[in-house]
């Protein structure tokens, strides 16, 4: 038996406090503990628990006290009144004690006694045993477990207010910069405290709400900038013809876009339907220069909605006399966006080139 390295997956018999003798004669061969799920060896009788034979024939065919030849099928089943024995005997837990040293006294731990039989029972709800919390996976008995996990900052809770889940740690940041439920003040300083998910919208036409005007040359801040365009859209069409002129390049941005219209009677001053742009509403004008000489055709475009802009528009014609006084132009007009333009090239080009500024 000396040879034999011990698993120890048995009864630690001091957990017994009766029968010593008696479980004394019950101790497996291999690791000289208490036997769990006994198993006998038919030929010499050694006893062992299943477990640890099981094991020791993975690497070995013979008996590891005799040395004879021997399987799993040499292996039977004690009588039921020795698995009884053991089952019966009075045990005792040992769950958080701990032995006494010169700097510590040491605790008794749990209390508890009763059958070993009703141990594995016991073991499940004992409050000395160690358990782990299931957030944050620090160890301690059970009977701590309950108080730990009320202030555990990794315990998932879900914020009175607003009903978002978020870890206990983080609660208290949740609160001050993310529940949209927070009374907060206004961020523009009107005095008003509205819930953190309104502002957005409060913000929008808080009294104290100010935008820049992108106009060059003008730069005011206004609380409404629509308004602001409306009223100073002559000036801001002066700023604009100025800026275009001054400088020594113009940036444009945006996408081509077309536009189709067919004039009836091209010798009649004529308006088209409203076209769109993302940002702007237009229209064509014709304005006949002179009734008898149609050589001579005025093409305009209004902005009839959105912010004072320059654009560049090119447009083609197809005319087709159908009679004496009236004849179908169709007009093509193109608005196109160009990242820098020069302002010689725009001198150059002004007799092709028509610019809005509205």
């Amino acid at each position: 038996m000396t040879d034999l390295q011990p698993l120890l997956p048995g009864i630690d018999p001091d957990i017994f406090v009766e029968n010593g003798t008696v479980l004394a004669e019950l101790v497996c061969y291999i690791c000289i503990h208490v036997l769990v799920d006994p198993m006998i060896c038919q030929e010499g009788g050694h006893q062992f628990c299943k477990s640890c034979i099981t094991q020791w024939l993975r690497n070995n065919e013979e008996c590891p006290v005799s040395k004879e030849y021997m399987t799993l099928d040499d292996l039977v089943r004690p009588p039921l009144s020795i698995i009884n024995i053991i089952t019966k005997t009075k045990a005792k837990c040992t769950n958080g004690a701990i032995e006494a040293t010169h700097e510590n006294p040491g605790t008794s731990g749990c209390d508890w006694t009763g059958p070993y039989g009703n141990m594995a029972a016991h073991d499940r709800s004992c409050p000395y045993k160690e358990v782990k919390c299931e957030s944050c996976e620090e160890e301690m008995q059970r009977q701590h477990l309950a108080q730990h996990e009320e202030i555990c900052t990794h315990v998932q809770i879900s914020c009175t207010a607003c009903g978002s889940l978020m870890k206990r740690g983080m609660q208290q940041k949740h609160m001050i910069y993310m529940c949209g439920e927070t009374i907060v003040n206004c961020l523009l300083q009107c005095g008003q405290t509205l819930a953190r998910k309104d502002t957005v919208q409060h913000v929008l036409t808080c009294h104290n709400h100010r935008q820049t005007c992108s106009i060059p040359g003008c730069g005011e801040t206004v609380q409404n900038l629509s308004r602001h365009n409306d009223d100073r859209r002559m000036e801001h069409s002066f700023l604009l013809l100025q800026a275009m002129h001054e400088e020594r390049t113009i940036n444009m941005s945006g996408s081509l876009r077309t536009f189709t219209w067919k004039v009836d009677d091209s010798t009649r001053i004529s308006r088209s339907q409203t076209f769109n742009t993302p940002d702007h509403q237009w229209n064509l004008f014709i304005l006949p220069t002179n009734r008898d000489y149609r050589k001579h055709l005025g093409v305009f475009m209004g902005l009839n909605g959105g912010t004072p802009t320059v654009v560049t528009v090119r447009y083609v014609m197809q005319t087709m006399l159908l009679f004496y006084k009236a004849s179908v132009v169709l007009i093509h007009a193109r608005l196109s966006s160009l990242n820098s333009v020069d302002k010689t090239k725009l001198l150059q080009t002004k007799l092709k080139t028509f610019y809005v500024v509205s």
